[in-house]
Protein backbone atom coordinates (compact mmCIF):
# COMPACT_ATOMS: atom_id res chain seq x y z
CA UNK A 1 0.00 0.00 0.00
CA UNK A 2 2.68 2.54 1.03
CA UNK A 3 4.63 1.66 -2.31
CA UNK A 4 1.37 2.51 -4.56
CA UNK A 5 0.49 5.51 -2.37
CA UNK A 6 4.64 6.55 -3.25
CA UNK A 7 3.93 5.76 -7.19
CA UNK A 8 0.42 8.01 -7.16
CA UNK A 9 2.62 10.67 -5.35
CA UNK A 10 4.79 10.46 -8.08
CA UNK A 11 2.50 10.36 -10.78
CA UNK A 12 0.50 13.48 -9.11
CA UNK A 13 4.35 15.36 -9.16
CA UNK A 14 4.81 14.43 -12.57
CA UNK A 15 1.61 15.57 -14.03
CA UNK A 16 1.77 18.87 -12.16
CA UNK A 17 4.86 19.59 -12.80
CA UNK A 18 4.52 19.17 -16.68
CA UNK A 19 1.77 21.47 -16.31
CA UNK A 20 3.66 24.23 -15.59
CA UNK A 21 6.30 23.16 -17.62
CA UNK A 22 3.94 23.74 -20.74
CA UNK A 23 2.44 26.73 -19.19
CA UNK A 24 6.38 28.39 -19.52
CA UNK A 25 7.09 26.93 -22.40
CA UNK A 26 3.68 28.20 -24.36
CA UNK A 27 4.76 31.63 -23.92
CA UNK A 28 8.28 31.44 -25.72
CA UNK A 29 9.34 28.57 -27.71
CA UNK A 30 12.94 30.42 -26.90
CA UNK A 31 12.76 29.56 -23.72
CA UNK A 32 11.96 25.71 -24.10
CA UNK A 33 15.20 25.62 -25.99
CA UNK A 34 16.78 27.59 -23.74
CA UNK A 35 15.88 24.95 -20.98
CA UNK A 36 16.39 22.00 -22.96
CA UNK A 37 20.44 22.96 -23.42
CA UNK A 38 20.68 24.30 -19.94
CA UNK A 39 19.48 20.74 -18.48
CA UNK A 40 21.73 18.81 -20.95
CA UNK A 41 24.53 20.58 -20.07
CA UNK A 42 24.13 20.89 -15.74
CA UNK A 43 23.42 17.56 -16.25
CA UNK A 44 26.58 16.61 -17.70
CA UNK A 45 28.43 18.79 -15.33
CA UNK A 46 26.54 17.42 -12.24
CA UNK A 47 27.66 13.84 -13.28
CA UNK A 48 30.93 15.15 -13.43
CA UNK A 49 31.53 16.95 -9.64
CA UNK A 50 29.62 13.30 -8.52
CA UNK A 51 26.44 14.92 -7.54
CA UNK A 52 23.79 12.01 -6.14
CA UNK A 53 20.65 10.97 -8.31
CA UNK A 54 18.56 13.38 -5.99
CA UNK A 55 20.70 16.11 -6.87
CA UNK A 56 20.96 15.26 -10.09
CA UNK A 57 16.80 15.15 -10.54
CA UNK A 58 16.64 18.73 -8.53
CA UNK A 59 19.25 20.20 -11.05
CA UNK A 60 17.02 18.91 -13.47
CA UNK A 61 14.02 20.50 -12.00
CA UNK A 62 16.00 23.93 -11.84
CA UNK A 63 16.95 23.61 -15.59
CA UNK A 64 13.96 23.04 -16.87
CA UNK A 65 11.89 25.36 -14.48
CA UNK A 66 14.47 28.18 -13.43
CA UNK A 67 12.70 30.58 -15.55
CA UNK A 68 8.70 29.74 -13.89
CA UNK A 69 8.79 33.61 -13.17
CA UNK A 70 8.89 34.05 -16.73
CA UNK A 71 4.64 33.25 -16.63
CA UNK A 72 4.47 36.31 -15.10
CA UNK A 73 5.87 38.58 -17.30
CA UNK A 74 3.72 40.66 -19.99
CA UNK A 75 3.99 38.83 -23.59
CA UNK A 76 4.76 42.62 -25.33
CA UNK A 77 7.72 42.52 -22.88
CA UNK A 78 8.78 38.55 -22.98
CA UNK A 79 8.31 38.41 -26.91
CA UNK A 80 9.83 42.11 -27.62
CA UNK A 81 12.03 41.73 -30.71
CA UNK A 82 14.16 44.37 -30.01
CA UNK A 83 16.09 45.78 -26.92
CA UNK A 84 13.96 46.36 -24.15
CA UNK A 85 13.55 49.94 -22.19
CA UNK A 86 14.93 50.12 -19.04
CA UNK A 87 11.69 50.39 -17.36
CA UNK A 88 10.77 46.85 -19.57
CA UNK A 89 14.05 45.38 -18.68
CA UNK A 90 13.31 46.14 -14.67
CA UNK A 91 9.52 44.61 -15.31
CA UNK A 92 11.88 41.67 -17.39
CA UNK A 93 13.94 41.30 -14.37
CA UNK A 94 11.49 40.69 -11.62
CA UNK A 95 10.61 37.12 -13.47
CA UNK A 96 13.41 35.41 -10.62
CA UNK A 97 11.26 36.89 -7.65
CA UNK A 98 8.47 36.21 -9.41
CA UNK A 99 9.37 31.96 -10.01
CA UNK A 100 10.34 32.09 -6.29
CA UNK A 101 7.05 33.35 -5.15
CA UNK A 102 5.35 30.57 -7.23
CA UNK A 103 8.13 27.78 -5.89
CA UNK A 104 7.82 28.57 -2.61
CA UNK A 105 4.05 28.05 -2.44
CA UNK A 106 4.21 25.01 -4.58
CA UNK A 107 5.05 21.73 -2.07
CA UNK A 108 6.50 20.04 -5.28
CA UNK A 109 9.01 22.82 -6.02
CA UNK A 110 9.83 24.38 -2.79
CA UNK A 111 13.35 22.76 -2.53
CA UNK A 112 14.40 24.82 -5.93
CA UNK A 113 12.53 28.37 -4.77
CA UNK A 114 16.47 29.81 -3.54
CA UNK A 115 18.08 28.66 -6.33
CA UNK A 116 15.13 29.68 -8.58
CA UNK A 117 15.44 33.78 -6.92
CA UNK A 118 19.38 33.70 -7.56
CA UNK A 119 20.04 32.16 -10.57
CA UNK A 120 20.86 35.81 -12.21
CA UNK A 121 23.73 36.46 -9.57
CA UNK A 122 26.79 37.30 -10.74
CA UNK A 123 30.15 36.66 -8.64
CA UNK A 124 30.95 39.82 -9.42
CA UNK A 125 27.98 41.19 -7.42
CA UNK A 126 26.73 42.67 -11.03
CA UNK A 127 23.61 40.03 -11.21
CA UNK A 128 20.25 40.48 -9.32
CA UNK A 129 17.93 40.81 -7.92
CA UNK A 130 20.16 41.01 -4.53
CA UNK A 131 23.02 42.02 -6.34
CA UNK A 132 24.85 39.50 -4.17
CA UNK A 133 28.79 39.15 -4.35
CA UNK A 134 30.99 35.82 -4.23
CA UNK A 135 30.44 33.97 -1.38
CA UNK A 136 27.26 35.55 -0.36
CA UNK A 137 25.11 33.93 -3.37
CA UNK A 138 23.77 30.93 -1.58
CA UNK A 139 25.99 27.99 -1.98
CA UNK A 140 23.71 25.48 -3.51
CA UNK A 141 24.79 22.09 -5.94
CA UNK A 142 21.31 23.43 -7.87
CA UNK A 143 22.92 27.13 -8.78
CA UNK A 144 24.39 26.99 -12.05
CA UNK A 145 25.42 29.74 -13.92
CA UNK A 146 24.36 29.92 -17.22
CA UNK A 147 24.71 33.33 -19.26
CA UNK A 148 26.55 31.94 -21.99
CA UNK A 149 23.82 29.01 -23.11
Amino acid sequence: MYRHKLMEGKSARNSILLSIEKMIFEKSYETEEHARRLDEISQKLGQAIGLTDFELEELSLLSVLHDIGKIGIPDHILLKPAQLSDQEWEIMKKHSEKGYELARSTPELASIADSILHHHEHWDGSGYPSGLQGDDIPNSPHLVDHRCL
